[in-house]
């Protein structure tokens, strides 16, 4: 069902779009009495009718991001642009999230090319300024087949378009150069792609696959658009300096943007200097021609503008600028510039000063929200026997359930087959993915969608799509650059220094080169690199070097094997007990499990539905469960909680949900009381914010069966508490509670079901180990409707704490504010206070008491505060979706790991959240630190930067599992060491043998080098010799070379002879060759006696081939012997060799 279709029949909807499409020049409509659901549709049917650009303009980011979603189910992505402007003190950035340049940019493509769409924008966008439509049509590049064009040139055309040079094109914005071939990622093109050169000329064109690195399509042409909308020359910087040196005082800040400019640095901060980059810049509105402008509710918009001139204000007066007023124009000179004003706000007062030429009165309003309390909605229908109603949801299942519903109620409705089956003064309902909810009090009719009654459960999996579409590609999570510390097997713990060639007798070979203590060197050649791990222990210290001279490491690496053996034993034990027991065999899914599965409104990842078919499996077999849930806050781990608990008190059995804080236990309550107790099921709660009175009843229930569920702290260990008949313990974070808590939950998991959840990341590599301990299920993939964190980096900026803090509470969310240094915590809850006095501040940090902590959250989760003052406290298990903002103060002196967990603290609702990180001013940034720092802006998709950062995390969940003192050997050695030789340990334990490969070592003296010149890239240089290590075919070598000369152009001969040499190395292992001698001129090989026999008796018939003429066979000592004269002194006879083998097949 399409609603759009439904309006365009009704004849007011059709007057007011002929009214705006046969309206003159600038002139003005109002539309009153118009909801904000009914002010987009007739926007949509507008550009419909029109074909022409439609601009929808809301007061600020995040409700035109909640704009830009309806308008792109109403019309598609294709038809819809956004335009979002940050905020103006965001100039003042160093550095910010890429995706709402990346729509901007996008949205400048499509008015450059002229294709008509509905641009949705906020009050910054409609303000903002651009540059002159030449030098934007200037600063798009195009590359043709045959086209004479130097790679240099290229370069330097893509880096002044704020390009980055990267080693592989996985993101957009990025480009490559390896030899002839060029590799660019257009921030408008959905693919990178490959351009390669004959010369000067280019060659080819082709796109290539993200995930393969491989070209595909061939395309005769492509355009680049520059990644910022600001361009200019390099020989425009003299003039463009003269201007700024002439409008600006010569302080610090002007020069370091005037070097910026010069090394095209920084561009996202050069747009308050756009008037002397272009002195014929624009308004965007004067950039699109004949644009419509829809403002919905105007007066919103003036608000907005006030506060933002004020900040203008503010910030020049703080720099001593000279504000031009010509360049910060108003919206009331802004609205002459467009075509055609429509206004949608409540109120015709609030356009008191604009003159308007026509007036419409729709008569419509929103829906009431009914919050998932579909006991009012029906109520509501059912008071009103009149009114034409629709009720829609997304998909068929769903409506199913709201069908059942009504015939329960025994209200008749009727299917929606197309417009004209609507049934007056009836209950209609439908299948749609574009409608939303409005009353129309002409037409007696009411649309009702999951957005007014489910809101919280609609997934919005695809609408950000384009702007967020450069996911990162992790192709090894343990990739090696110099400076890392590394564990080599027989060596210990050193430092990677790069990768070293060395020539010896005309041959050259890449080492590894690894530095130990005293700076001793050792060079392990790469094709052993398997000997060596990325170093990885449970602290964030240095580990101590290892010496060559000593064989401390050795004594080290013994000891822990032994040790190791311990924790073997141990997993294999309990796999044994657990074996024997006998547990309560569940029964399969009833209906009513299967209806309130249906009942969840988001979209399942594909770990979570794993996780909760493993519960289920675990629950419905003979074994008592004992399954560890992990994921990190927010990934869903609570629903597979939820639909355990119901399938246990479906089965008559009583549920323990056991949290370690009060804060959690509040929270699932909550969580658990709205969805089960519809369905007859009582839910309690048990922590020191429950009155006596109020738990002797719930104790009561317990004892007597009335309460199926009780949620709670160590409350629920106490002796008083006996339960009627328990059968599933449901526990949050083991690892944070106390010894002897952890005692009594021992003794109670003996007894039933248990189900652990954890958010700290248990490495893959353990779960293997922990088979015997317990069942596992991960849940990595994120939630489909969240929203990367828009994410900026910036010296400390009282302007922007000030915005920031504002901006967050203006629509009714909160801040965390953190700053891990408690003595500086006081002086920073004053500084909030005079920054913003309006907002409530309260604080918390580790030296605070436990339950002053809680009520503090407890307060804070209750919105009775704005800002949150803390440490890195927060970094795990709140979970509060209000707090939208986080602003982190000194954030370089944070890990990696740290600033990712911290950043997961907001994002997790459907709203835009925003991350500062920020640095003291005029502080020297360590290249470490400001690494750190642009990891994490640069990884705003979910997934990548979730992986990345849980792998240091990971030390944590082996230490909880394995007990503390593992996590002293997991330092010593590593991580992943220890993990093997725990592998091995319990592999021998069990009796599996290791296969071992065949140990014969043939050394066949050649080139074993990758030249720079031809990648330049370390990583990728040991990725291919890895690569070239692991032939075992002639068809792996032919997939090598075409993707090779693919990716980075014509291999050389040396190569080609390592990738054959290594082919011959298998085949020698893999025919039964037992020794192979290269002397001088003389080359040959020895089968071994088995294989000899079987050649002598044998007919080869393909020895007779003229091609091994050449070579001589000999019969010595029982053993057949293969000779080779190389009179030319060259490495051919490798390419024969292995022809000759591939013949044999003994």
């Amino acid at each position: 069902m399409n609603i759009l279709e439904i309006l365009q029949k009704e004849k007011k909807y059709q007057d007011i779009v002929t009214a705006i499409k046969e309206a003159e020049e600038h002139n003005n409509i109002y539309i009153g009495n118009c909801c904000i659901n009914i002010s987009k549709m007739i926007a949509a049917l507008t550009f419909n009718e029109t074909n022409n650009y439609v601009i929808y303009v809301c007061s600020d980011t995040f409700e035109a991001s909640k704009a830009y979603e309806i308008f792109v189910d109403l019309l598609g992505t294709d038809l819809v642009s956004f335009f979002p402007v940050e905020e103006f003190i965001s100039n003042d950035i160093v550095a910010s999230s890429s995706e709402f340049k990346l729509a901007r940019m996008l949205t400048i493509s499509n008015i450059i090319k002229q294709k008509p769409q509905i641009i949705v924008t906020n009050t910054d966008g409609i303000l903002k300024n651009v540059m002159s439509t030449k030098m934007l049509t200037d600063s798009i590049l195009t590359y043709n087949v045959g086209q004479q064009i130097e790679i240099n040139q290229i370069t330097e055309d893509l880096i002044i378009r704020g390009y980055k040079k990267t080693a592989i094109t996985t993101d957009l914005g990025t480009f490559s150069v390896r030899g002839s071939i060029v590799d660019i990622y257009p921030i408008n093109a959905d693919e990178p792609i490959r351009i390669n050169f004959f010369d000067n000329e280019i060659e080819t064109i082709k796109k290539i696959n993200l995930e393969t690195q491989l070209s595909s399509e061939k395309v005769k042409s492509v355009s680049v658009f520059p990644l910022y909308d600001i361009y200019y020359k390099k020989q425009d910087i003299p003039e463009i300096e003269k201007r700024i040196l002439k409008k600006y005082p010569n302080d610090k800040k002007t020069l370091n943007i005037v070097d910026n400019l010069k090394e095209y640095k920084s561009l996202e901060q050069l747009y308050l200097y756009l008037p002397q980059i272009d002195e014929n810049y624009q308004n965007i509105l004067s950039f699109i021609n004949q644009p419509v402008c829809f403002f919905e509710n105007y007066n919103d918009l003036k608000t907005y503008e006030k506060k933002r001139q004020d900040e203008i204000y503010n910030y020049f007066l703080e720099l001593k600028y000279p504000l031009d007023k010509q360049f910060f124009k108003s919206l009331d000179t802004i609205i002459t510039l467009s075509y055609k004003n429509i206004y949608t706000c409540p109120f015709l007062s609030s356009l008191n000063d604009i003159y308007i030429n026509k007036i419409f009165d729709v008569k419509t309003a929103n829906v009431t929200e009914y919050n998932n309390n579909l006991k009012i909605m029906f109520d509501d229908i059912e008071a009103n026997p009149e009114k034409t109603y629709l009720i829609t949801h997304l998909d068929e299942t769903k409506l199913d359930y709201i069908e059942e519903l009504l015939e329960t109620k025994e209200l008749h409705y009727y299917i929606y087959e197309d417009h004209n089956t609507i049934k007056k003064g009836k209950i209609n309902v439908a299948v749609s993915t574009n409608a939303y909810g409005f009353i129309d009090y002409d037409l007696n009719f009411e649309v009702i969608t999951p957005n007014e009654y489910a809101p919280s459960k609609i997934s919005k999996n695809t609408k950000y799509q384009r702007y967020y579409k450069q996911t990162t590609k992790i192709y090894n999570k343990d990739e090696l650059t110099p400076g890392d510390y590394v564990v080599h097997q027989d060596y210990g713990i050193g430092i990677y220094l790069g990768i070293k060639t060395i020539e010896l007798r005309d041959l050259k070979k890449d080492y590894l080169s690894l530095q130990y203590k005293d700076e001793s060197k050792v060079n392990i050649p790469i094709e052993n690199i398997y000997l060596l791990e990325k170093y990885i222990g449970s602290k964030n210290q240095t580990p101590k070097l290892n010496d060559l001279n000593s064989k401390e490491w050795i004594k080290k690496r013994n000891k822990i094997r032994e040790k190791v053996n311990d924790v073997a034993q141990k997993l294999i034990k309990v796999q044994a007990e657990r074996e024997a027991l006998k547990g309560f065999v569940y029964k399969k899914d009833s209906l009513d499990q299967m209806e309130f599965e249906k009942e969840f409104g988001f979209t399942e990842t594909k770990d979570q539905l794993q996780a909760i078919e493993d519960v289920k499996k675990d629950m419905e077999g003979p074994r008592p469960v004992d399954r560890l849930i992990c994921g990190d806050v927010g990934f869903g781990k609570t629903e597979v909680a939820i639909r355990a608990t119901f399938k246990a008190v479906d089965n008559g059995k009583q549920v323990i949900y056991l949290a370690p804080t009060t804060v959690l236990t509040r929270q699932h309550y909550f969580t658990f009381k709205e969805r089960l107790e519809k369905h007859g099921i009582r839910v309690e709660l048990m922590n020191r914010f429950v009155d006596k009175k109020k738990q002797n009843q719930v104790i009561e229930g317990l004892k007597k069966g009335y309460v199926d569920v009780v949620i709670g702290t160590h409350r629920l260990l106490s002796s008083d508490i006996t339960y009627n008949n328990l059968g599933l313990l449901i526990i949050d974070e083991e690892q944070r509670f106390g010894v002897t808590h952890k005692e009594k939950i021992k003794q109670m998991k003996s007894l039933v079901d248990v189900l652990t959840l954890t958010a700290t990341p248990i490495p893959r590599t353990l779960q293997m180990s922990l088979s015997g301990l317990k069942d596992l299920s991960l849940i990595e993939t994120p939630p489909v409707n969240r929203l990367p964190v828009q994410t900026f980096v910036l010296e400390t900026n009282e302007s922007v704490i000030r915005e920031a803090i504002n901006r967050e509470i203006s629509r009714h969310g909160q801040v965390f504010y953190l700053l891990n240094r408690i003595n500086e915590l006081d002086g920073i809850v004053v500084k909030i206070q005079e920054l913003v006095p309006k907002a409530k501040v309260g604080m918390i940090h580790g030296r605070m008491k436990k339950e002053e902590i809680e009520e503090y959250l407890v307060d804070f989760l209750d919105r009775k505060f704005d800002v949150l003052i803390c440490t890195t406290i927060i970094e795990t298990g709140i979970d509060i979706p209000n707090a939208n903002t986080l602003i982190v103060e000194k954030a370089d002196i944070l890990g990696l790991a740290q600033l990712y967990q911290i950043r997961g603290r907001v994002g997790r609702s459907d709203r835009i959240a925003y991350a500062y990180f920020m640095y003291e001013k005029g502080k020297i940034l360590t290249v470490e630190a400001e690494k750190r720092l642009e990891t994490i802006k640069e990884f705003t998709a979910l997934g990548s930067g979730y992986k990345i950062a849980m792998r240091d995390l990971a030390i944590r969940g082996a230490g909880d599992i394995l007990g503390n003192e593992q996590s002293g050997y997991i330092d010593a050695i590593g991580m992943d060491l220890y993990m093997k030789l725990l592998s091995d340990e319990i592999n021998e334990a069990k009796g599996i043998v290791k296969e071992e490969g065949n140990p014969r070592k043939f050394n066949i003296d050649i080139s074993r080098h990758i030249s720079p010149e031809y990648v330049s890239d370390d990583e990728i240089r040991i990725e291919i010799h890895q690569s070239i290590n692991k032939i075992k075919s002639r068809d792996q070598i032919k997939a090598l070379v075409n993707e090779y000369t693919d990716r980075y152009g014509k291999l050389s001969d040396d190569i080609l002879l390592y990738m054959e040499e290594k082919y011959l190395e298998f085949l020698l292992k893999s025919r039964g060759v037992e020794s192979f001698k290269e002397v001088n001129e003389n080359v040959s090989f020895t089968f071994d006696e088995e294989t000899s026999k079987k050649l002598v008796t044998s007919k080869f018939d393909f020895m007779l081939n003229h091609e091994f003429d050449c070579l001589k066979f000999e019969f010595v000592n029982d053993k057949v012997v293969v000779k080779y004269k190389n009179s030319q002194l060259n490495k051919n006879y490798i390419y024969l060799f292995t022809k000759f083998l591939e013949q044999i097949n003994v």
